[in-house]
């Protein structure tokens, strides 16, 4: 088989193209052996595909069996499996009688629950792996997490290709959004693709599909001709939370919106095009709103922490600068705010090595963690009067972000944008008539 009609059998996923090569290269190492066997090749002993639930293991498993053109035996743990151990046993043996074949453990880790590296579904499995070694058999198994599974079942020997499958990145989330969403005959103009990609951003592939679908659901639901921004945005909030209608308190709505925009705010002020989203109704939460940032570089840079801290806290901030009252519904924000306080003292140690979380095997003493907690809230306080400052400079951004908030609903990033880039002119105007007067 050529390899481009190798490629052919990849092409129902989106995206993944590095994944997708690395499959295609086994796939032709099991139809071209010949080939490959006159370099003193070999097909690699076995594939993992490790990653969390719904970015399309199974489905890439799968791909690979059909472009290989071999016969597969799935193993899968079903409740109503008696003795799942000789199912495991009876799914090689019937593997072996039929090479080259392939066997797919799909869900693997689940095969003993969690925590039960020792169990005997798992040995099972590692006994069959060893008794077709030197057979003809290929095996495929897709697992959510390694936790708690024998480290002598999962290392290189017995899975020998490891491919660990993320969330979509920002090129392979566009091209979902596209088989899914944009070629669809009935959409609007309001539609913008770029901000749905920064909108699913840490989606995975069947999140993003079935947000497509809950969009037209939406859509037919208000028989509109086409799908509309609207649409989306309300598909998001059902997934984040239980939708349950506009808030009926008008100053509650407004102390909510003043909340949501205090973080949308710092998160572009920090780090500009980041929010992708504030929503400040209809979401049944601690604030009854949400901001969602879009797609950052992951690496870890200096200040990230900081950053992380100040956004968190920014809701709070601008409710007590408004109306002069602390803000009641910020319990997460202050636990999210903590965390990333602590792992800036503790983790990567930016205020010193005396903070260093270095009590790993044993327990740390009591005097030692008040102290470090004591640094943490110390540090927090510090972000959080950085953050009514910064607030307090951008005061006209803050407002007309909570007044767009109340009357609109929802903001997106270009929404964001455009109110910040019209503050910007309308200041560069009252400089230059100050400048000729």
């Amino acid at each position: 088989m050529k390899k481009e009609e190798i490629s052919k059998y990849f092409d129902e996923i989106c995206g993944y193209e590095k994944e997708k090569l690395e499959l295609t290269y086994l796939a032709d190492v099991m139809t071209s052996m010949k080939e490959y066997e006159k370099l003193g090749a070999r097909l690699p002993g076995n594939l993992m595909l490790a990653g969390p639930p719904g970015v399309g293991k199974t489905l890439m498993a799968k791909c690979l069996i059909d472009a290989s053109g071999r016969k597969s035996f799935v193993c899968r743990r079903n409740d109503g499996d008696k003795d799942f151990i000789e199912v495991i046993k009876d799914t090689f043996r019937r593997a072996a009688e039929s090479e080259p074949s392939i066997v797919l453990l799909d869900d693997m880790d689940k095969f003993a629950g969690r925590f039960r590296s020792e169990s005997a579904e798992f040995a099972a499995v590692q006994a069959c792996l060893d008794d077709v070694k030197d057979r003809d058999v290929f095996v495929i198994a897709t697992i959510n997490e390694s936790e708690g599974m024998s480290e002598s079942l999962i290392r290189p020997g017995r899975f020998d290709h490891q491919m660990a499958i993320g969330t979509p990145d920002e090129k392979s989330a566009g091209q979902i959004i596209d088989r899914y969403l944009m070629t669809r005959g009935n959409i609007a103009d309001d539609i913008d693709r770029d901000v749905l990609v920064q909108l699913t951003n840490g989606k995975t592939a069947v999140e993003i599909m079935t947000l497509a679908n809950e969009a037209a659901v939406f859509a037919g639901y208000d028989r509109a001709e086409a799908i509309h921004m609207r649409h989306v945005v309300r598909a998001f909030v059902d997934s984040i939370g239980n939708y349950k209608g506009n808030i009926a308190d008008e100053s509650a709505a407004r102390i909510t919106a003043c909340h949501e925009a205090g973080h949308a705010v710092m998160s572009e002020l920090l780090d500009p095009g980041s929010a992708a989203i504030v929503f400040a109704a209809d979401v049944m939460s601690d604030s009854s709103g949400f901001m969602s940032r879009g797609r950052r570089n992951k690496t870890l840079y200096s200040g990230q922490f900081r950053e992380d801290a100040l956004i968190s806290l920014a809701g709070r901030a601008a409710t007590e600068i408004v109306t002069g009252a602390p803000d009641r519904g910020s319990e997460m924000d202050i636990k999210t705010a903590f965390m990333a306080t602590d792992r800036e003292v503790r983790g990567v140690c930016a205020h010193g090595l005396r903070y260093v979380r270095a009590y790993r095997g044993r327990l740390e003493s009591e005097k030692r963690r008040n102290r470090c907690d004591a640094a943490v809230r110390k540090r927090m306080m510090e972000y959080y009067r950085e953050a009514m400052a910064i607030l307090q400079s951008n005061r006209l951004f803050l407002d007309r972000m909570t007044e767009e908030l109340c009357e609109h609903g929802y903001l997106m990033q270009k929404d964001i944008a455009r109110i910040r880039e019209e503050i910007s002119m309308a200041e560069q105007g009252e400089t230059e008539e100050k400048k000729y007067a």
